[in-house]
């Protein structure tokens, strides 16, 4: 049940989840001054995540 109601929530009510938290995620680690290294780290991560969020499996 949990499944199928994220999935009915993230496409209806929230498509650019993973766009608002990659943004999130980054700018805190902007914020914490880390290494440029590890801010690429995150970001290259941050960017997988969005390529898995393409696919409702990758949701799932």
């Amino acid at each position: 049940m949990y499944v199928i109601a994220w999935l009915i929530v993230y496409y209806n009510f929230i498509p650019d989840f993973m766009e608002k938290y990659s943004a999130y995620v980054i700018n805190q680690a902007k914020e914490a001054k880390v290494s440029q290294a590890e801010l690429n780290k995150q970001i290259a991560q941050m960017d997988s995540f969005k390529e898995i969020y393409k696919s409702p499996f990758g949701i799932i």
